[in-house]
């Protein structure tokens, strides 16, 4: 027989745990008296509670690729300039900066994107479980043509034939 949403209840208590290592006992409750809970598996949960943090950090907007051949990307515009960061202290602890990174893909001009930022680890690695306020950052990247470069079509002209057996087929 199936449960319907909200007959059965899985928790732990935390209430009265100091900060640190737990072992603490999963309980369950079932509102229908027919019901009867045999086991619980796993019957403890291993945590550790920390003291939540939160911090402010700029962020930094990086392009992860370039701008095509003859094209330029001048400073980056973050909007809102810092974020929120917060979670478990332990954590928050290892966040180095946030950084939003994001690619040209051959833009030729400027261009707006909303991007997910990232908290970097002064190991080099991110660090996850942790919330941002804002979630995002709208990044603007300004891309403008290079003095001395200009785009131009060219069009190629076909003279004489092709060998017997082969055939053009596109310039």
């Amino acid at each position: 027989e199936r449960l319907q949403a909200g007959s059965l209840r899985v928790f732990v208590d935390l209430a009265s745990l100091p900060l640190g290592l737990h072992e603490v006992r999963v309980q369950a409750q079932v509102e229908d008296p027919d019901i009867t809970i045999i086991a619980l598996d796993p019957p403890q949960l291993a945590l550790r509670l920390e003291e939540a943090r939160e911090k402010s950090f700029r962020v930094i907007a990086n392009v992860t690729d370039s701008a095509p051949l003859g094209f330029i990307v001048r400073d980056l515009v973050v909007t809102p300039l810092s974020v929120t960061v917060s979670g478990p202290r332990s954590r928050v602890e290892q966040v180095l900066e946030v950084v939003a990174d994001l690619q040209v893909r051959g833009a030729k001009s400027t261009f707006e994107r909303v991007v997910t930022p990232l908290a970097k680890a002064a190991q080099g690695g991110t660090v996850s479980g942790l919330k941002f306020v804002p979630p995002s950052a709208l990044v603007k990247v300004p891309i403008e043509a290079r003095l001395g470069f200009k785009e131009v079509s060219v069009k190629g002209e076909m003279q004489g034939n092709v060998a017997s057996g082969y055939w053009v087929s596109n310039i």
